[in-house]
């Protein structure tokens, strides 16, 4: 009687994975025909184009897209867990036109985003985004910005200092550098509080940003990145947890 079981769940798993697979194909071949100019990367069933990721991490992930860019062109459809698509564009035309559409969807990252950020500009869609958008647009005119240029100013001469160290002529990595000028701009300016991030970017705060945005990447590259249901069931949910309130915590302040 198990073992009759088992084989039915095993049919009925391999009949679902199969008519995924096969939905998800359809939908691939629809984008080719929708988009001319899009180029399908190399992909195989059930694991996609997942298997040219050979390096999981943050900078592998970035040169295999960059190797995508160079081999295949700038638009591109990619294939995940099961075949499902998703588009990549790198180029500056087609993000335009993209930019200027009225139908606000977000691919499925801004929901991973969801427990640090909630529902906010960032990860909102339709008329909530628009609501939103037009509340906060002001806050930007270049008049108010005005009043922060001493700020700006101040962080980006750190900047150029730190960038000073490493300009031997060769290549170097300035992700880091300018995140933390960033993240020292938006907090003194928005929220009145000098982090010094560029001088100190192992305080608490700042490692709990940087991992909680590594888990978010690595959500997205993960084999069950479409079962959002299955990540609670993860030892990367309660370590999200942990960096969610350390960065709540601090907000609250």
């Amino acid at each position: 009687m198990f073992l009759v079981l088992l084989a039915m769940c095993l049919g009925v798993v391999f009949l679902w994975m199969f008519f995924t697979i096969c939905r998800n194909r359809a939908t691939v071949l629809m984008l080719q025909k929708r988009l001319p100019n899009f180029k399908v990367v190399p992909a195989i069933p059930v694991f996609g184009s997942m298997y040219h990721f050979k390096d999981p991490s943050a900078e592998g992930i970035f040169k295999t897209f960059c190797d995508f860019d160079t081999q295949y062109g700038k638009t591109l459809i990619t294939q995940s867990l099961f075949n499902f698509p998703s588009i990549h564009v790198c180029d500056a035309k087609v993000i335009g036109q993209i930019m200027q559409a009225r139908t606000i969807e977000k691919t499925i990252i801004y929901d991973f985003m969801t427990p640090w950020l909630g529902t906010g500009l960032i990860v909102s869609t339709g008329s909530k985004w628009t609501q939103r958008r037009k509340i906060i647009t002001p806050a930007f005119h270049f008049k108010i910005l005005e009043d922060f240029l001493v700020i700006m100013n101040h962080q980006s001469d750190v900047l150029i200092e730190k960038l000073k160290t490493s300009a031997n002529g060769t290549d170097c990595n300035i992700y880091n550098h300018v995140t933390y000028c960033a993240l020292d701009i938006i907090s003194e300016s928005a929220m009145s509080v000098k982090l010094n991030t560029q001088h100190h970017p192992n305080s608490e705060y700042v490692l709990a940003v940087k991992e909680m945005t590594d888990i978010i990447l690595k959500r997205l590259f993960s084999l069950l990145r479409e079962y959002k249901w299955a990540f609670q069931f993860t030892k990367a949910h309660r370590r999200q947890r942990e960096l969610v309130k350390v960065i709540h915590d601090f907000a609250h302040k």
